[in-house]
């Protein structure tokens, strides 16, 4: 199975929901900052193996992992690789790119 990341439509809204709470407001979002998220959002499924994420990239967005899981990789493809998290869904990952406005640190491979 591969993960589905950019929640979008009715079906995910408890699963976007949760993961909104812990990235931006423990206290929780009322039901049209909820609607505002989705219409900002977009839905993507990537197959095991694929790359999400390219370290070194201009990062823009902050994935939401609705299923599946994905492998956090530094030096990617290199003798050096070395695998730092794995991420399960409901998660999130992508953020320090954003948050640090620098470029992303690491590699994000869907696993399955």
């Amino acid at each position: 199975m591969y993960p589905v990341l950019h929640a979008r439509g009715l079906q995910h809204r408890d699963a976007v929901e949760h993961v909104h709470q812990l990235v931006f407001d423990p206290v929780g979002f009322f039901l049209e900052q909820l609607d505002a998220v989705h219409e900002a959002t977009r839905e993507a499924e990537y197959l095991p193996g694929e790359i999400i994420i390219r370290e070194g990239e201009t990062g823009e967005k902050l994935y939401l992992l609705l299923e599946g899981r994905v492998g956090i990789v530094k030096n990617h493809g290199t003798p050096h690789e070395l695998q730092l998290a794995t991420v399960l869904a409901v998660d999130y990952f992508g953020e320090m790119a954003i948050l640090d406005n620098e470029p992303r640190s690491a590699t994000v491979v869907a696993l399955d």
